[in-house]
C-alpha cells in the first residue's frame, strides 16, 4: 500500500525574467527587502498544463530567501484549485534585518 506520486512542472512565470528583474540589473532581487520581493513577485506565476482541480501537491524550490517565491507559487496553485500541502527547499539563506525590514 502506498501513495501514487508524480512530478509535474505546473507553474510558469508570466513575464520574462529580464523584464521581471529589470533589464540590466545584476542579481535581480539581491538586496531587496522582503516586502519589495513580495511586491515584485505578486501575480507573476500562473498554472499551466492540465493539473486537475483538487489535486494535492508539494511546492519544491531550490533556495528559500524571504519566502516571496513560495508564497506566490502557493497563491497561483490555490487560485487554480490545486491544494499545496507545503513547500520543500534544498537550502535557505539566513535572514538579516535592517530596521524593521528583512533584507537579503
Amino acid at each position: 500500500m502506498g501513495v501514487r506520486v508524480s512530478v509535474a512542472p505546473v507553474l510558469r512565470v508570466r513575464a520574462s525574467w529580464a523584464s521581471f528583474a529589470g533589464a540590466g540589473s545584476a542579481g535581480g532581487q539581491k538586496g531587496l527587502s522582503a516586502s519589495e520581493r513580495a511586491r515584485r513577485m505578486r501575480g507573476m506565476m500562473r498554472v499551466s498544463g492540465t493539473a486537475p482541480a483538487g489535486m494535492l501537491c508539494l511546492v519544491c524550490d531550490d533556495v528559500l530567501t524571504t519566502g516571496a517565491t513560495a508564497v506566490e507559487a502557493v497563491r497561483a496553485l490555490r487560485q487554480a484549485g490545486i491544494l499545496p500541502l507545503g513547500v520543500a527547499t534544498l537550502a535557505s539563506v539566513p535572514l538579516k534585518t535592517q530596521g524593521d525590514e528583512l533584507v537579503t
